[in-house]
């Protein structure tokens, strides 16, 4: 390819990248959040670069991030006494210092959302309303964007409710972001394929740093879905799970006649609790989940991407 036609489509790029910061469509949108994710991932690991450029500085006892199998670099700690209060100033992806950059990354997906939701949609003539959409995803999104702006990074009662982003569990929580949340969210939205390519609308260019170590054996669950469709005149129970390492997979667990016959089991499944094998149901059941994830990673090498669902959504009357 010549330097022109390089020039070009970089261009190209450039121009969709700048138009598309007013989304009007749910697909750029999703090409926003998945933007902000790749500047998020690049902070990420140079907060996991920090402890290295002044070794004698910092302690250097590794302790790597919860959830983490990840293929960054330890996490390295410094303890930092001042006189008239002890700070403990925590470096790495899931750090104090990391916290801003997951700050930046609420702030941005939330108004691209706010500017996608009041947008008016493609062919209205003037006279129509605007989008109005409404997603019960993205209101747990912008409260806890709320928290950890407005009210000191503690959790107030709308967070505490929360019931698809269950980051954190009670009133007055201290909160503190991981990547095992940013997965969370991606997955829940739709856009979490286990991949470092962007797969919105078609363009590619874009990559993010999130490279899974695919010789991994962590198979702890950061996130999971489930959903009722129909398929060649069969009703199918897909389960969707992200695991800590990133590998994410979609497969049909059971089927059945009729719909109804999978909605109990579907409801059970939404609310289970990761373990470290799988998913624990409320009745104690353990879903194993080793056959899953062995499938997904190999699916994840031969880059066969599973489908993901979007998250329902509702328009005001």
């Amino acid at each position: 390819m010549t330097d022109s036609s390089n020039l070009d489509n970089d261009r190209k790029l450039r121009e969709k990248l700048s138009v598309v910061d007013k989304p009007r469509t749910f697909e750029e949108f999703t090409f926003l959040v998945v933007r902000a994710t790749c500047k998020l991932f690049y902070l990420l690991e140079g907060a996991e670069r920090v402890a290295d450029l002044h070794p004698d500085i910092w302690a250097t006892r590794p302790s790597t991030p919860a959830f983490a199998a990840q293929s960054w670099m330890p996490v390295r700690l410094s303890y930092e006494y001042h006189a008239t209060n002890h700070l403990i100033w925590e470096y790495g992806s899931s750090g104090q210092f990391a916290q801003l950059a997951y700050v930046g990354w609420m702030a941005e997906i939330d108004g691209a959302w706010e500017r996608y939701r009041t947008a008016k949609p493609f062919g209205d003539p003037g006279g129509l309303s605007k989008h109005g959409m409404e997603m019960t995803l993205m209101g747990e999104f912008h409260a806890i964007r709320n928290d950890l702006i407005k009210h000191g990074a503690v959790t107030q009662a709308r967070t505490a409710r929360c019931k698809q982003l269950r980051w954190f569990r009670g009133k007055g929580q201290k909160m503190h972001l991981q990547p095992h949340h940013v997965i969370d969210f991606l997955h829940k939205l739709g856009v979490w394929y286990g991949h470092d390519a962007l797969r919105v609308d078609g363009v590619e260019s874009v990559r993010w740093r999130y490279m899974p170590e695919l010789k991994s054996v962590s198979m702890y669950v950061v996130s999971h879905r489930a959903e009722v469709e129909e398929q060649d005149g069969k009703w199918l129970l897909l389960l969707s799970v992200a695991f800590a390492d990133g590998i994410c997979g979609c497969y049909a667990i059971e089927t059945a006649a009729t719909r109804n016959e999978l909605l109990g089991r579907r409801d059970d499944l939404i609310a289970a609790e990761p373990d470290s094998a799988g998913l624990r149901l409320a009745n104690g059941e353990l879903l194993e989940l080793m056959g899953f994830y062995q499938r997904a990673k190999e699916d994840l090498v031969a880059d066969n991407v599973n489908h993901l669902w979007s998250p329902p959504m509702r328009f005001r009357s």
